[in-house]
């Protein structure tokens, strides 16, 4: 995801219904809360940037 974490707390949801469990979370599009709703969602979480984890 690559929006703000108000933007992307339903987002989850929708996602949840749709059975998709993995997500991939830019750096700055998310908080606490969100990690925390992730985790209770038990998806796969990777926090980092393409640009910086490709180096």
């Amino acid at each position: 995801m690559v929006v703000s974490p108000k933007r992307g707390k339903p987002i989850l949801e929708e996602v949840a219904q749709l059975g998709i469990w993995y997500i991939w979370l830019q750096p700055g599009t998310y908080d606490d809360e969100l990690l925390k709703r992730i985790a209770e969602l038990e998806f796969e979480a990777v926090q980092a940037c393409v640009l910086v984890a490709t180096r």
